[in-house]
Formats: C-alpha cells, structure tokens, sequence
C-alpha cells in the first residue's frame, strides 16, 4: 500500500466526509499490458460519483470488488456495477484509462477505507455459538504465525462467503496431536495478537483461538481410522509418524465445532490438502474443500511460518527447493526429473526426504506404473539452520506442458 493521502470516501454512491485512502497496486496483467499502473495520490473522485453518474473520456472512473480477478474489458462498461463495498469495509476504486486502438485498458486501483469491520475473537464453544448460532460458515483453519500464505487462504474464503451468504471463521489452534516431536512444538511460534489484527484487517467475521480442553474435552487419544492417503504414499507419512492421524483428528473436532459448510486449505501442503479431501468423504459429512494456490515470496520460496527461523543464508539454500520444481517441471521423463530435483537442492546444501513425482490425489502411484495423471512433483527437505532443522515443503504440477 502506498502512502495514505486525504480525499473523498464513496459509500454507497455517496462521496462521505473526507477520510484516509492509500493508493494500491496489483501484480496482474490486464489485456498484456505491463500491469496495473498507480493512480496519482492526489487526484480526488470526481463530484459526479455523488448522483450515481460516471464521468467520460480517459478520467472514467469505476468501483469494483477489491477481490478477484479483472475481466477483460471493453469500452462498454456495466455502470451498475460501479459501487460495491469490500469485505473488509473499504471500496476499491479502478480507473480505466483506455489503450489506443485495443479496446480495452489498464486500471488504476485505490482502496478506499470505509468504516472498520468489526471481528469477534472467541476462545470456547460457548462463545462461538453465541456469535453464530446454529448457522454454518466457511473456515479456515490454521495454527497462527500468518504470512502472506495464510491471508490468501482468507480471501478465498471470503469470496466464498460473499457468493454463498455464509460468515467467515479462522481458527488457531496450536495442535498438539499432530506434532511427533515436543520440541518442534515447543518451538512453532505463537503470535495470537498480531494474528488478530490481520485477520481484522482482511475482514474475518468470528476469530476462534480455542484451547486445548476444547477441542478434546476426553483427550486426544483414541481410535480414528485415516483414510488411504495419510498412511501409503510414504511421504509425510512416513517421515512424521502420527502427523495425519492428528490432522485428521483436528479437522473432524473443527468441521464439527464450526459447523462448516466449507473449509480452505493451502496448495503447499498437498499431500495434507488431499487428506483433508479423502477425510470430508469418508466422515461424509457436508464440507466442500476449496483449495488455494501456493503463495511465493518475491525470490520464489513458498511461504511459511518456518521461515521466520532462516538466516539470510540459510535461505539462499532453500532456494533450492523451488528451483528444483522449476527444473523438474520441464523434463518428461519421471526418473531423469526426480534425480535432478534432488541432485540440485543437495547441492546447495540441504538433506532431502524426498523428491517425487507421484499421482496428484492418490500421491501412491508413480509415472512408471502407468496411468494419465494428473501428476505432481513433491518435495520435502531439511535446512541445518543455526537454530535447529527447519524442514520445508514444497510442490508443483508436473510436467510443463
């Protein structure tokens, strides 16, 4: 976001009392165009968007969701879409500033800050059903220390949200069951208050921190039977044993906590995001899975809350990961691809559990076996960083083409 600057706010279609605005800019691309370009700070809106009328020629301004992708555009534009309010209680303003001759433009995005949202953070059962009653929602569930990853899981939820009329619920919940070492435990960071605050700012409806006593009033113990792919791809599985088995054991107590009528996971923990598939079907319980891409930092690391814990170093080396899926990606033969992924991150110095390219869903079978896909390509390694090992997921499709 840019620097906040003073002007008009639109509510409604209705220019308001002067307020902040900062100027903001995407990394998309629009017709293939260089991107979109940044409105000049001090330009306010035009009186006209007060009765409703848009004004004409190259300063055309219209309002659109601060959410989700821009169409294609042509120089007939939909006025009736021009006022609709964010999630998180702002208003984005784009200005279409037509390109000669391809009869469509770039815009120019602002966000309009409106009036703030207003999130509820409960911590038991009883609180959260007094905030939702016997209603349903969309969740998202998480252990905390969010990153950029995180929050795109929330924008997908909350576009989930608006299309089906159901609030938005984030839990953090730091589970125990699914950790196989107590210090890895000991060391995940917890981050509660700072998590508080952005899930405010994206517009999360309910925050639900509930602790341990909650989520497993009888203990986290007992019999829970895993579905096929947490126990046999030899992955995850294999390298943290009992890791699913709380997993699963966690999102069947959260779906039923929740009530949730849908629940998004992130695409770097794919074989975690299968199982959260494989487990919806065998409960058969009303729980659609909405699967959100994999979020990079600027230099191409997935990211994760393990991150906090490399040196500047340290993560030079796990580039590594991703520049081996960029390799990997672009040779068809499975065998050659999986040598050369694990060839090139043990070059750069870290261990490899292992670099596969495996059947998408099932994660069991393997290329050699036969088949038509889809197929992805998996890694899992280990940095030997100052302050212990920090292991690193990450994955693809496979292959380019």
């Amino acid at each position: 976001m840019g620097s906040p600057v003073s002007g008009p706010v639109v509510s409604g279609g209705v220019v308001a009392e002067p307020r902040t605005r900062s100027v903001q800019s995407c990394s998309s691309s629009v017709c293939g165009g260089p991107g979109w370009s940044i409105m000049d700070p001090s330009r306010t809106l035009p009186t006209s968007l007060a009765t409703g009328s848009l004004p004409t020629g190259p300063d055309r301004m219209c309002l659109m969701p601060c959410s989700g992708s821009v169409p294609r555009v042509s120089r007939a534009w939909d006025s009736s879409r021009w006022a609709q309010t964010c999630r998180g209680g702002a208003v984005m303003l784009r200005s279409w500033y037509p390109r000669r001759g391809a009869g469509c433009g770039v815009y120019a995005s602002m966000m309009l800050q409106r009036e703030s949202h207003s999130m509820k953070t409960v911590s038991t059962q009883r609180e959260f059903d007094r905030q939702l009653g016997d209603g349903s929602c969309v969740l998202v569930p998480t252990m905390g220390a969010l990153h950029g990853g995180h929050l795109s899981l929330i924008r997908l939820a909350i576009e989930h949200g608006q299309r089906h009329g159901l609030p938005v619920v984030a839990t953090v919940f730091v589970n125990p069951a699914q950790f196989d070492q107590p210090e890895d435990l000991h060391r995940y960071p917890r981050t509660l208050e700072r998590d508080a605050e952005l899930l405010q700012r994206e517009g999360v409806d309910v925050l639900f921190a509930p602790g341990v006593e909650d989520v497993y009033p009888d203990g986290p113990d007992g019999p829970i039977e895993l579905p096929e792919v947490a126990t046999q791809p030899g992955l995850e599985d294999a390298f943290r044993p009992g890791h699913f088995e709380g997993v699963c054991r966690v999102l069947e107590r959260l779906f039923a906590m929740t009530r949730a009528r849908a629940a998004v996971f992130g695409e770097k923990d794919w074989q975690q995001l299968q199982v959260a598939r494989a487990l919806v079907d065998q409960l058969g319980v009303d729980v659609e899975i909405l699967p959100a891409e994999t979020v990079r930092e600027p230099d191409g690391l997935a990211m994760s809350s393990r991150n906090v814990h490399l040196s500047d170093a340290e993560r030079e080396q796990a580039l590594s990961i991703s520049r081996a899926l960029r390799l990997g990606r672009e040779i068809e033969d499975a065998g050659r691809a999986e040598r050369l992924m694990r060839e090139t991150i043990e070059e750069a110095g870290l261990s490899v559990d292992y670099a596969v390219i495996r059947e998408a869903h099932g994660l069991v079978r393997a290329p050699a076996d036969g088949g038509a896909g889809p197929w992805r390509a998996v890694i899992t390694a280990r940095v030997e960083a100052e302050s212990g090992v920090v292991r690193l997921l990450d994955n693809g499709p496979w292959p380019a083409k």
